[in-house]
């Protein structure tokens, strides 16, 4: 699966007590419909 969850230490919403908390960025990567042969060549070998 594509989905990865990156945390960004510092980076969220202010703290009451002074600073920020963590940002957490869900990434989920999505291939057009229709398909490139060439991108699914691609894709297919770098899963491996």
């Amino acid at each position: 699966s594509s989905d990865k969850v990156l945390r960004l230490k510092g980076r969220g919403l202010p703290e009451k007590v002074g600073g920020h908390g963590d940002l957490y960025a869900h990434v989920r990567l999505m291939l057009p419909e229709g398909g490139d042969s060439d991108l699914e060549a691609l894709m297919r070998n770098r899963k491996r």
